[in-house]
């Protein structure tokens, strides 16, 4: 893990928070798990072993934030022949031979045109492999933007309804529900008319860990009928904002894909990180409980609370990621404003919250999120800057901003509600 976490506060609990969400962090990387999957050059699904040596080619096909940290676990432990990376632009460049591996920046977290060249390499590349060969797929969170393959719509149309789903406070889910519709490549269409054997190893930032959702399942056969996808956007009210290109697109009725069939294995999951920050609370002496942040932002924010513990040294590690509807022009993230929500509940001396995103990318902003306590500022301030979106700059006056850069590692939100006093 390449992120160091740099936050508020050097001792008492701001220390303990962040040395509890740097457990976290630690555990989101993909790579041990890659590793494991892959030892003794075999991969593992369950009980099922596929041999990777004696075929003709193993290619590895990476996309997503974590791509640079699978494919270099994949390449120290399995015979890979070749393989293709598409990491996110700005990300540090994967230590892999250039002479066998094509690396291509993409675009997140909306698609450009860099996000559809990205595409047709991983398609050329997925479509030039033979039977006998091997596909070697190291998916994580973030491909869903970073592979583009507009489906009835524009780039810009497609571009234009994602923006808007976001800004609506849907979940990933219901984003990649109407993605999925909008692409040639998502919902198994990558896979479609593969020829070869593969398997895919996935760092799931989706809850319940459904591969169907981790960067909108490009290697799973699922598809959604016209009036799920309409019901988002209705239900999140852009039903008429969205460009009548994408409606049209959405209500068109399809063929199911037949995507080819092919073990998924779990290799990193905010459930793990979870884990790890409950056993590093324990080790520094909290009581622990645990809660997840999913669902509107203000009701994680009271459910977190509510599960603070009334004892001293007592802490409520989460993970998850919840949904923040823009009501402003300021800047911020889900996990900024969490802490904000946060601190407007828990206003006792000796609290503090943090929470962070495990890409090292919160929102619109160069933070992976925020750590304070109550006194970082009034309740009335507080909703000030929730007023309008603008919790960065709450935390970057006050030096509660917490930075990593890019971590290489995506499996959703993390965070610690602890108290001392």
């Amino acid at each position: 893990m390449r992120a160091i976490l740099r936050g508020g506060g050097g001792s008492g609990p701001e220390a303990d928070a962040l040395a509890i969400v740097a457990a976290g962090l630690r555990a989101a990387d993909a790579r041990p798990g890659v590793a494991a999957a892959l030892a003794g050059g075999a991969l593992r699904a369950g009980r099922r072993r596929v041999r990777l040596s004696g075929r003709r080619r193993v290619c590895v096909v990476a996309y997503g934030k974590a791509a640079a940290a699978m494919a270099e676990a994949a390449d120290a432990a399995a015979p890979v022949s070749d393989g293709i990376v598409v990491v996110p632009a700005g990300s540090p460049a994967p230590a892999l031979d250039r002479s066998r591996y094509d690396v291509v920046r993409s675009s997140h977290p909306l698609p450009t045109r860099r996000s559809v060249a990205a595409a047709r390499a991983v398609q050329r590349r997925v479509s030039s492999l033979r039977k006998g060969d091997f596909a070697l797929f190291l998916v994580s969170g973030g491909g869903s933007a970073m592979l583009a393959a507009p489906d009835g719509v524009s780039l810009g149309e497609k571009a234009r309804t994602t923006e808007l789903l976001i800004a609506s406070g849907a979940t990933i889910r219901e984003i990649n529900l109407v993605r999925r519709r909008l692409s040639a490549i998502k919902g198994g269409g990558l896979v479609a008319g593969m020829e070869c054997d593969g398997a895919a190893l996935v760092a799931s930032d989706v809850r319940g860990d459904d591969p169907s959702d981790v960067s909108s399942g490009c290697t799973v056969a699922r598809s959604a009928g016209p009036a799920d996808a309409i019901a988002v956007l209705k239900r999140h009210r852009i039903h008429s904002r969205v460009p009548r290109a994408a409606l049209a697109a959405l209500r068109a009725r399809r063929p199911p894909r037949r995507a080819r069939r092919m073990p998924h294995v779990i290799v990193a999951s905010n459930a793990a990180c979870v884990s790890a920050m409950r056993s590093a609370a324990r080790s520094l002496g909290y009581a622990v409980r645990t809660a997840d942040s999913y669902g509107d932002v203000d009701g994680a924010a009271r459910r977190i609370a509510s599960a603070l513990p009334a004892r001293r040294a007592s802490c409520v590690v989460f993970g998850g990621e919840p949904t923040v509807r823009v009501r402003g022009g300021g800047r911020g993230g889900r996990n900024q404003e969490l802490v904000a929500r946060l601190l407007m509940r828990c206003r006792a001396r000796g609290t503090v919250a943090a929470s962070i995103g495990t890409d090292g990318i919160d929102g619109n902003t160069r933070a992976a999120g925020a750590l304070a306590g109550p006194g970082i500022a009034t309740a009335r301030e507080i909703a000030g800057f929730l007023a309008s979106s603008d919790s960065n700059a709450l935390f970057a006056r006050r030096r509660g901003l917490v930075m990593t850069g890019h971590t290489g590692a995506n499996v959703q939100d993390i965070g610690v509600l602890l108290k001392t006093r």
